[in-house]
């Protein structure tokens, strides 16, 4: 049990659609985030969040964050899981860098403490690793569905040009404005 010193968590999803009802939306994170504060009978002082990509730096919700860590008298830190800090190696060590030097402890729920041992920095990194590869292997999914969907013939965007219609995942000539359109 951790006694004393205030706390800050931090919560991410990465798009709109994530931020309502779902079991990783940003309200049960801070619900948990609460719950962790109170086991380890401190402050929950702030809640920062952010619908943003994990791999981008540049995040109102985690400048916030780091700020509260460098000027205000914060000792901890609670996330849901650490890839809701980074989902890029060096963005999360660099992040771990700063709590280390403002001596901020940070609290996982999914994943043990990481400590400032050689054991800790593995776990870490290890962590960091895998939340970069699960990314990129996203990205990499994306791109060939949609490469396959364009290689049927798909529509991609629900967005078809003018003198063409939507139906079923294919973009067809609307006979009301097509005329216009080979004018």
């Amino acid at each position: 049990m951790t006694i004393g010193g205030q706390a800050v968590g931090y919560c991410r999803v990465s798009t709109d659609k994530q931020s309502g009802s779902d079991h990783y939306s940003l309200a049960l994170q801070s619900e948990i985030l609460k719950k962790m504060a109170v086991q380890h009978q401190t402050v929950l002082a702030a809640v920062f969040t952010d619908i943003a990509s994990g791999s981008k730096k540049h995040r109102n919700g985690l400048s916030q964050l780091e700020l509260a860590i460098e000027q205000s008298n914060v000792r901890f830190l609670f996330v849901y899981r650490l890839n809701r800090l980074a989902r890029n190696l060096k963005l999360l060590l660099g992040i771990f860098e700063l709590c280390q030097k403002n001596n901020v402890r940070i609290f996982s729920f999914m994943e043990p403490e990481i400590t400032n041992t050689a054991s800790g920095q593995l776990q870490l990194s290890m962590f960091g690793a895998v939340s970069q590869f699960e990314r990129s292997l996203t990205l990499e999914n994306q791109a060939n569905a949609l490469a396959e969907k364009k290689r049927q013939g798909d529509v991609i965007s629900w967005q078809v040009p003018h003198g063409y219609i939507y139906r079923k995942k294919h973009a067809v000539v609307d006979p009301e404005t097509a005329p216009v359109v080979h004018r």
